[in-house]
Formats: C-alpha cells, sequence, structure tokens
C-alpha cells in the first residue's frame, strides 16, 4: 500500500514540476517563435558570460546565438514532423489499444467462465 502511494506522490511530483515549467517558458514566450527563443537565449547568455569567466574551472564556451537558432529551427522541424506522424498514427494505435482490450476481456471472461464450470 505503501509503494502505491509512494509512486503516485513521485508521478505527481513530476507532474508538478513538468507543468510548472512549460507554465512558465510559455509565460516567457519560449514557444512562440524562433526569433523570441533566440532573443531569450542571447539575455541569458549575457547575464551568464562574465560569471562563467570567474569560474576557475574550464568550462567550454556557449555557442553562439546563429549556432543555437540553427540548431532550434532543426530540432523544432523534427517536433513537428514527429508531431504530425503521431497525429496520423493515432488511428492505428487507437485500433492497436482496442484489440489488445478486447483479447484480454475475452481472457477474462474465459478464465471467469473456466473457474465457474470447475465448482
Amino acid at each position: 500500500m505503501f509503494q502505491m502511494w509512494k509512486k503516485r506522490a513521485w508521478f505527481g511530483t513530476k507532474v508538478v514540476l513538468m507543468s510548472g515549467v512549460c507554465y512558465v517558458t510559455s509565460q516567457y514566450g519560449i514557444w512562440r517563435d524562433s526569433r523570441r527563443s533566440e532573443e531569450i537565449y542571447k539575455e541569458i547568455y549575457t547575464f551568464l558570460a562574465p560569471h562563467i569567466k570567474e569560474v576557475p574551472l574550464e568550462i567550454p564556451e556557449l555557442p553562439k546565438s546563429s549556432e543555437v537558432s540553427s540548431a532550434a529551427r532543426v530540432y523544432w522541424n523534427r517536433g513537428v514532423v514527429s508531431s504530425a506522424e503521431f497525429i496520423a498514427n493515432v488511428p492505428l494505435y487507437c485500433y492497436n489499444l482496442a484489440e489488445k482490450g478486447v483479447v484480454y476481456v475475452s481472457n477474462v471472461l474465459s478464465d471467469n467462465s473456466t473457474g465457474e464450470q470447475k465448482q
């Protein structure tokens, strides 16, 4: 019983954290367009650059905004394509899920009917 509540609490924590991250990034405007994302990256870069120079460890230099915006476009396009593929395959996923559900229910019903016959 405790394990079940522990799993639910852990799942709830992850959901709350991800919801918070999505809300804050949405409010900050990261998901609007690539230009806004690039502006945010520049703000973060200018904020962190002086502090990175103070760190005594060898840390690689942050990538330039043009490299990041190019990569952001590539990943954004991959996300759009993957989302479109998922939406296109939703009927197949639903069919497979329904098929598995039918098999499961028929197995449960056949187990119940054989259990009743044995008694």
